[in-house]
């Protein structure tokens, strides 16, 4: 399952942590239908280049199935970094 995962949202993480961002997986629930992915956002981000949850928690949806995933449901848990790597 976490290849089948990897692969789907490649291209989903390549934009992401282009913006500065990374995208996670949490855990699986609802008997392996549901998703939760952890998206945490470095402080240097580019805060305009991000979609709402609602928008990210379906392209995410789309991708997997796509791919031939049998998840029903995607939710996306946002963290904020405060800290920055030292220079």
């Amino acid at each position: 399952m976490d290849a089948l995962i990897d692969q789907a949202l490649a291209p989903i993480r390549a934009g992401l942590e282009a913006d500065g961002a990374t995208l996670l997986p949490e855990r699986v629930d609802d008997n392996g239908k549901r998703l939760t992915m952890r998206l945490v956002v470095s402080p240097d981000a580019c805060a305009d280049c991000f979609v709402g949850p609602e928008v990210m928690e379906q392209m995410i949806l789309a991708a997997l199935q796509e791919h031939g995933a049998d998840f029903t449901a995607v939710t996306v848990i946002n963290e904020q970094r405060t800290d920055r790597p030292p220079a």
